[in-house]
């Protein structure tokens, strides 16, 4: 119900400037740990599963790397206020925004992937983009917090993350790395 409830405020509120700024200034710490935690640089191409209607990591990654990000997310509605915000924030054409679900995606064309904290199933998402990957990629997905493990779907068992980087979040406590073969 929590992840629900948090993308219909996202949703409610994302034609207002000011929320966006502030809401995607509570990230930018975050994204800069998971950015160093994957070795992110401005040639990554970025698969950002799970945008919302504020994709903030787009715009946090873009902002402190210059890379490009492909987000994606399965609410067509969301994705239109996504798209209003990219706009805004005339980041078009370095933010290109998709309508899909990370478990059923054909992306391959990404160096890094970073899954949002609601975007399930985690290990069906982890498989496609394991299976997708051509040549080694890193793949960053964000991790509940206990507090918080009973309302969204959590990483995969196995294999293990090759790293890991601890967050200040209520919700989500941590960002783990997994590493594709090449």
């Amino acid at each position: 119900m929590i992840p629900q409830v948090v993308a219909k405020f996202e949703k409610g509120l994302s034609y207002l400037p000011w929320f966006t700024k502030y809401y995607s200034g509570i990230y930018s710490e975050v994204v800069r740990r998971e950015i160093e935690l994957a070795s992110v640089t401005r040639t990554d191409r970025v698969l950002n599963i799970g945008c919302g209607a504020v994709p903030f990591t787009a715009r946090l990654l873009v902002e402190q790397t210059g890379c490009s990000v492909t987000a994606i997310d399965g609410d067509s509605f969301a994705l239109k206020k996504a798209r209003k915000q990219v706009e805004r924030w005339d980041l078009n054409g370095k933010i290109n925004l998709f309508q899909g679900l990370g478990h059923e995606i054909k992306f391959s064309d990404f160096d890094v992937s970073i899954v949002a904290l609601q975007a399930a199933p985690k290990l069906a998402i982890f498989n496609n983009l394991v299976d997708l990957s051509a040549g080694r990629k890193r793949l960053v997905f964000r991790c509940p917090s206990s507090d918080f493990k009973a309302y969204y779907d959590n990483i995969p068992s196995t294999p293990s993350p090759a790293a890991c980087v601890e967050q200040s979040m209520k919700t989500f406590d941590r960002s783990v790395l997994y590493l594709t073969a090449a």
